[in-house]
Parts: C-alpha cells; sequence; structure tokens
C-alpha cells in the first residue's frame, strides 16, 4: 500500500515551480494570487500525472470513472504535520459545464464545441503545495515506502531550484472578435427582459464569447501571469491540458469540502469599482452596492439555488445559510 509522504517545509514560492515546470505535461496550477483574499490560503502546482482521463458527450459517469480511477491510487497517509496543505494528491483539473447533460437530462440546444472535451483530469502522485499564511511550502508524494519518497522529491526540489533561464514577458497585441455586434446584444437583452415579464423565465445567463488568431510568439503562460497581475483573484487556475489550455481567475469560491464531508459554497453577486486610495468614494461604493434592490434579488436568487442544489448531494436539514 502506498503512503503519502511530505518534505521538509521549503520557501520557494508556488509561481516560481509553475515557472521551473515549464515543458511538463499537463502542468496545472491552483493559485491563490489574491494575497488580499480572506480565502487565499493555499495554492498547488503539478505536473506529468499517472494517467489521464478525458470525457466528452459520452454515455458514462464521468465521476463514477474518476472515482474508479482514484481505487488504484489509493494510498494512506503517514504521520504528516496537520498543519500541510489538505490536497495531498490525487485526481485534478478541468470539471465542464456540460457534465451536467452526463447526470441529468436536459434538451440539447447548442451546439458541441468539438475543440473542447467535457472533462480533462490528471491523477497526480507529486506536487507543491504552499501555504500563504504560513509562507512555507511542501514537496508532497505517494511512495511504496520512504526511501522511495525521499528519491523522488528530492529529484522534484532539485528541478525546481536549478537556476532557470527568464520567461521573456513581452506580452503580444491581440485583435479580439465577439460573436455580437451591440445592437444584437442589446436585442437579446431585451428579449430576456420581454421573457422575464412574461413570467416564463426567472433569469438568464447572457455572455459573450470572444476568438482571436493568435501570433506565433504568443505563450498561454504569460498570458496567465499577465491576468494573474492585472486581476489577482482567490481562486485563479493554470490547466495545460492536452489539446488546450484553460486560464481563469475568479473571485467566487465554488464548492470546497473538508475531510469531515462539510460542503460549503460562497456565491457573490452585484460588484462596483474599489477605490482603496480613496476611503470617502470607497465607502459611497460600498453603500451603493448594498442598497440595490437589484444586486440583493440576484443574491438571494443564487443562494436559494444552490441551497437547492446542496439538498441533492447532502442531508437537507444540515444546510444552513
Amino acid at each position: 500500500m502506498m503512503k503519502v509522504f511530505a518534505s521538509d517545509p521549503l520557501h520557494i514560492l508556488p509561481v516560481d515551480v509553475f515557472r521551473a515546470l515549464e515543458g511538463k505535461s499537463y502542468r496545472l496550477f491552483l493559485d491563490s494570487a489574491d494575497q488580499a483574499h480572506p480565502d487565499s490560503r493555499y495554492s498547488y502546482v503539478m505536473a506529468s500525472p499517472l494517467e489521464v482521463i478525458t470525457f466528452k458527450d459520452g454515455f458514462d459517469n464521468p465521476f463514477e470513472l474518476v472515482a474508479d480511477k482514484l481505487k488504484s491510487y489509493e494510498a494512506i497517509e503517514a504521520q504528516l504535520d496537520p498543519d500541510i496543505p489538505p490536497f495531498r494528491g490525487g485526481a485534478a483539473g478541468f470539471f465542464g459545464y456540460d457534465l451536467g447533460r452526463a447526470i441529468e437530462k436536459l434538451p440539447s440546444i447548442a451546439l458541441s464545441n468539438d475543440n473542447w472535451p467535457d472533462m480533462v483530469v490528471g491523477i497526480y502522485d507529486t506536487l507543491y503545495a504552499y501555504d500563504h499564511h504560513l509562507e512555507r511550502g511542501y514537496i508532497i508524494t505517494r511512495a511504496n515506502g520512504k526511501a522511495l519518497a525521499d528519491e523522488k522529491m528530492g529529484e522534484f526540489q532539485a528541478h525546481v531550484e536549478k537556476k532557470w533561464p527568464a520567461i521573456a514577458q513581452n506580452f503580444p497585441d491581440i485583435k479580439w472578435d465577439e460573436n455580437f455586434t451591440r445592437q444584437s446584444y442589446q436585442a437579446i437583452i431585451e428579449r430576456t427582459i420581454d421573457y422575464i415579464r412574461s413570467g416564463d423565465i426567472f433569469q438568464a445567463n447572457i455572455t459573450r464569447r470572444f476568438d482571436a488568431a493568435l501570433p506565433g510568439e504568443y505563450s498561454p503562460a504569460i498570458h496567465y501571469e499577465t491576468l494573474r497581475k492585472v486581476n489577482p483573484a482567490p481562486f485563479a487556475g493554470y490547466f495545460e491540458a492536452g489539446a488546450f489550455t484553460l486560464a481563469s481567475a475568479s473571485p467566487e469560491r465554488f464548492l470546497t469540502c473538508d475531510a469531515k464531508g462539510n460542503v460549503q459554497t460562497k456565491p457573490i453577486k452585484g460588484t462596483r469599482p474599489h477605490y482603496p486610495a480613496d476611503p470617502l468614494k470607497d465607502r459611497a461604493e460600498i453603500d451603493d452596492l448594498m442598497g440595490s434592490d437589484k444586486d440583493r434579488a440576484e443574491n438571494i436568487m443564487i443562494v436559494d439555488l444552490l441551497r437547492n442544489d446542496l439538498s441533492k448531494s447532502c442531508i437537507p436539514e444540515s444546510i444552513a445559510v
């Protein structure tokens, strides 16, 4: 039976580990980039998974596929310091919106995007976990015995501590095209309002898609590093998922689940500009947001929706708002 082992505490920033793993397959960075946010505690970096599970428009349950694979890599934890970050290897990756069609019967109206799988998940046996509150990181690995674990952790540490050449930070100009004109977008908004007023729907999520022809010198990793600088977020991420790369920066925690099975979601609705250099102006924006009937109604709606969603997997009477 494999065991989970952790290195002695290290003081290497996760973004430096991310850079050092450039070129490794299925590089994944779960990045708490906004250090001012109370939920920005842990970051994780990993690459070269033992196995990759890809799912697209299938009839199997994709979550059961992952669970079955994990059974082969189950490991008992050695006597680890309880302060070591909680994710210690296993499944990590991309779960797409359309996975809902694998577990619920929904009408198929939109065309399927053949370039995007519904799920890409790697089984990672070694990763770097960093605690931003304690300012220390750990190499965590699964191995049959401490000698093999020490060897694997030593190789990982030697790799990330090498003097790698600096990555060029020139970000090319990109011309983005969107799938709406201003007039067509406004027309859809007006039509949606009519649906709501007539009682046909409660809400609709109207989004725009932007496409661009990428220049030869384009680097998704530099794109992500630019994103995390201009918009640091507590729940940011970067995943080189085979045929595509995903870069994300979100202020909103979707789900978290602890070792005891307690699940939490923290939805956000309503935004205003932030003026840290002007407290009076900042206070006015806060008061405007707090007094907004529209934003309050939207927040109540999403809280009620998520409470209902949690009741499908949790004991209904255990759910509290």
